[in-house]
């Protein structure tokens, strides 16, 4: 618009692994002084549905976007029940992702969304309209092998044989590539290859709607917050 899972991301067994709650009702848990900045970076921000209005309008653009999007539209994708997975650099805040039906369609939907909160461009909103494909690794090596051999040949068959041998679910800790299909029938099917900069955490969860559209707000709110769009044709 990062072999076979050895167990599921699930609601389950996130919470086995003492849950970081993005949303108003997160859990207080015991933590050591070193997990104490972390935390406090989680994006907890909340935000009223008129405070949104007023940023967003009906048709959301600012001069330093690549894109542009209704209040919405935002709110339609960066819905708790559309959440998916984080990923997070040690001392910074996570990156949110999303994909309409949820973790079920993270690599079949043709609606996804990502809410980067910290960014070298500054903090970016990523809304695709292209089929995604996302591979989770143990290792930078295997990762580095998976983006080399996906940049040098973009056929869906080349796509195909990396992610039927990479890990298709999130798991903590794995490096994360995502891969969008822009023209599947094309020899250069895919395009905008991203490789997170952090780990997925699998503590991390989104429950509550209106905390997720609390950061979408703090992302436009910024003075570097910025739209972008990935689609089919791009």
């Amino acid at each position: 618009m990062g072999g076979g899972i050895s167990g599921i991301f699930g609601r389950s067994g996130a919470a086995a692994r003492n849950v970081e709650h993005i949303g108003p009702q997160t859990r207080r848990r015991r933590t050591t002084p070193s997990e104490t900045d972390t935390r406090q970076q989680a994006g907890r921000a909340t935000s009223s549905s008129a405070t949104q209005s007023a940023i967003f309008g009906e048709s959301n653009r600012r001069s330093n976007n690549t894109g542009s999007a209704s209040n919405a539209e935002l709110s339609a994708m960066f819905r708790a029940e559309n959440f998916t997975f984080a990923t997070r650099v040690s001392g910074q805040k996570p990156s949110l992702y999303f994909a309409s039906g949820g973790q079920e369609n993270l690599n079949s939907s043709t609606s996804s969304g990502r809410l980067r909160q910290e960014h070298q461009k500054g903090p970016e909103i990523t809304l695709s309209s292209a089929e995604q494909r996302h591979m989770f690794f143990e290792s930078k090596a295997d990762l580095r092998a998976a983006y080399q051999t996906l940049k040098g040949d973009k056929s869906m068959g080349a796509l195909d044989d990396v992610f039927n041998n990479a890990r298709t679910e999130p798991f903590h800790k794995a490096y994360h590539l995502e891969v969008s299909i822009i023209n599947p029938s094309a020899s250069s099917a895919t395009g905008n290859l991203h490789v997170s900069s952090g780990r997925v955490d699998d503590r991390i969860e989104v429950r509550d709607s209106s905390e997720a559209m609390g950061i979408v707000s703090e992302i436009m709110n910024s003075s570097s917050g910025h739209i972008r769009r990935v689609g089919t044709g791009s």
